[in-house]
């Protein structure tokens, strides 16, 4: 059995969503960059990138706070099963805005030295005991790859093809073997 490769079956309210969606995220970048460069000027300036990183790193975490708040919220009342229904474009656009904080964020602090930047990610010290120089980029990075596995999964054409694994994955971390495995009967 094969399955027809189609990256998201799109229709006029996935369009109209997606749309929406994008521009407010613009309009909160805009505003945040905006806010934050007539804020911080003269002794307390900060720097372009940095604004930019800290742009897309609040985005992220009010996308990501906004996308675990659908579920509960479509139980609650019923006029919350739109965004529900299109949970999974939120998601991919949340991605999208924690990669370019990534990158971001990696080519800031770590691509002018000598070792490549992701390895400095890697092997960058830090204090475990301490929570000031807790090595929170690695926790980050590794965070960046789980959604990574979550938004290549997160189109039809991987509903289809992974079956109730699907769901698994994106609902919970599975026991180590459980992804594979036939759901268990009722």
């Amino acid at each position: 059995m094969s399955h027809k490769f189609v990256l998201v079956n799109w229709n006029k309210r996935k369009q109209a969503y997606d749309i929406c969606l994008w521009i407010g995220i613009a309009l909160y970048l805009s505003l945040f960059i905006l806010v934050s460069h007539g804020r911080f000027q003269g002794e307390h300036a900060i720097s372009s990138p940095i604004i930019l990183i800290r742009a897309f790193s609040t985005c992220g975490f009010i996308m990501l706070t906004l996308i675990l708040c659908i579920g509960p919220l479509a139980r609650i009342d019923r006029r919350f099963l739109p965004l529900l229904y299109n949970r999974r474009h939120f998601g991919v656009s949340f991605f999208i805005i924690a990669l370019i904080h990534g990158a971001l964020a990696i080519f800031w602090y770590h691509s002018f030295g000598d070792i490549n930047p992701i390895v400095s990610v890697v092997t960058s010290g830090g204090d475990y005991q301490s929570f000031s120089g807790f090595p929170f980029q690695l926790f980050g990075l590794l965070a960046l790859l789980i959604f990574f596995v979550m938004a290549a999964t997160s189109h039809d054409y991987w509903n289809a093809v992974l079956g109730p694994t699907w769901k698994t994955l994106h609902i919970h971390c599975p026991k180590p073997g459980a992804v594979f495995s036939k759901p268990a009967a009722s």
